[in-house]
């Protein structure tokens, strides 16, 4: 899935400057390394050490900033393997079921 990172930052970062909290402070309230809330706000996901930190590490900051995650998530969305009619019927922290795949059984020829 891809999202438009820069704007996730940005949109994170607004807030918090709206709030006038320091980005030390928040750092001190979640405990994720300033480093990594600054490539997050700058929409450098190289930045961090993976795609998963990165999901996490948005979803943990946006909640403290009391910012809607998954309406920043979908409001962000430029494309991918998402399925926009899902969206609006499951909530993103939902994981996916994937068992049909999974129950295929192997016959040796």
């Amino acid at each position: 899935m891809k999202y438009d990172y820069k704007e996730i930052g940005k949109r994170l970062r607004e807030k918090r400057v709206s709030l006038k909290i320091e980005l030390k402070d928040i750092v001190e309230n979640i405990k994720i390394f300033e480093e990594y809330l600054i490539a997050i706000e700058e929409g450098e996901l190289q930045n961090l050490p993976s795609d998963v930190y990165y999901n996490l590490f948005v979803r943990t900051y946006a909640k403290e900033m009391e910012i809607d995650v998954k309406k920043l998530f979908d409001e962000t969305y430029l494309g991918g393997s998402y399925n926009e009619d899902e969206s609006k019927e499951k909530h993103v922290d939902e994981p996916v079921n994937t068992s049909d795949s999974a129950s295929s059984t192997y016959t040796s020829p």
